[in-house]
Order: structure tokens, then C-alpha cells, then sequence
């Protein structure tokens, strides 16, 4: 196959994606490419989608569609923690890690 740059770069950053090298970037891609009306036209709007319109909640990290305020239970306490910045608890404050599913992972 002959070197394209737009497929160069679309290499470059899918072999970044967890799990995928350069190898099986160029097969993804080339099944994209083959398949550009059942497949890439609908991932293409789907991550726009994504881009436009999913956000990470400014207080506690959960992932949120941009156009809706933030329902997860724990955002009110560590909003309330985050709010209270003069009081001792703000200086102990572990903030959780969140899970995929937007879960605190230890337990907080």
C-alpha cells in the first residue's frame, strides 16, 4: 500500500488507543475505509457526538452529557467539601478516583 499521509496520521493515533499497535491500526483503518457508509460515517457521527456533547462534571470528574447538570450522588458532598475551602475538612478531603461507570473506587 502506498504511503498516505491521512492514513499515516489516523495510524499515529489509533496505535495510541490502549491495546493497539501500528499493525492492527493500519487493519482498522482499512476496514474503515472499505466500509465508509456502514461503518466510518456512523463512528465519524458518533464521535462527534461524544466531542460536542460529553463532559467531565467540574466537581467530581464523573462523565455527563454537557447539556444536563450533574445527578451523581457523591458531586454533592465533595461540591459541599469543595465549597467549605476555609474549614479543616476541605484540607483532608480525599477526592475518589472514579471507575468507568462512574463509581468511587475507594469506597468514599
Amino acid at each position: 500500500m502506498q504511503d498516505i499521509q491521512e492514513i499515516e496520521e489516523l495510524i499515529k493515533y489509533i496505535s495510541k488507543l490502549p491495546g493497539l499497535g501500528p499493525k492492527s491500526a493500519r487493519r482498522i483503518i482499512l476496514k474503515l475505509i472499505n466500509n465508509k457508509y456502514e461503518i466510518l460515517k456512523p463512528i465519524i457521527d458518533s464521535l462527534n457526538g461524544v466531542y460536542k456533547n460529553v463532559s467531565r462534571c467540574k466537581v467530581c470528574g464523573i462523565l455527563k452529557s454537557s447539556l444536563i447538570e450533574c445527578s451523581f450522588d457523591n458531586c454533592k458532598i465533595v461540591e459541599k467539601k469543595y465549597d467549605n475551602r476555609n474549614s479543616s475538612d476541605y484540607q483532608k478531603t480525599n477526592y475518589c478516583s472514579l471507575d468507568l461507570k462512574g463509581r468511587c473506587k475507594s469506597g468514599d
